[in-house]
Parts: structure tokens; sequence; C-alpha cells
């Protein structure tokens, strides 16, 4: 739903629906959920959420997690920027 294929695009829809897998443990549905909160797409952005969502998933190696929470330091989207 967040991309619209098949369906019309709907990101306050999307958040509900990772929301509800990311409760469940979903590594993937906690990136996903993280990425709407640092744009603000469906839900209000803030990046402390986000980040947290993505230290949540790197506990179970997700990568992009990895990625992801590395990109906010180097923006200092949440956190302290690191350099």
């Amino acid at each position: 739903m967040a991309e619209g294929k098949g369906t019309p695009q709907n990101y306050e829809l999307s958040a509900k629906w990772y929301q509800r897998a990311a409760n469940q443990g979903h590594s993937g549905a906690m990136v996903n959920l993280g990425s709407l909160y640092g744009a603000g797409d469906g839900v209000e952005q803030d990046h402390a959420p986000a980040n947290a969502l993505c230290r949540e998933a790197i506990e179970v190696d997700n990568t992009t997690a990895m990625l992801n929470l590395g990109l906010s330091y180097c923006d200092g989207k949440g956190v302290e920027k690191l350099w």
C-alpha cells in the first residue's frame, strides 16, 4: 500500500499494517515503519521512533536497519551527529 501496487497509495494505512507486523517482531516491517516516520509519510515526522525501530530491527540482524541508523548518525537525524 505504501507503494500503491495494485491498490491506491495510502501511507496511513501502510503505517497501520507495518505497526501490526512490527509488534509481532517482523524486522522488515520495523524498517519500513521507521522509514515512514523519517519521511513523515502517513505519520507525523519524528526521527526518534524511526531510530528506535531501527535499533529493534538490528537486534535480529536486519542489515537495512543498520544502514538506516548509520545514516541517521551521519545526518544527525534524531541523534547526535557524529561528524
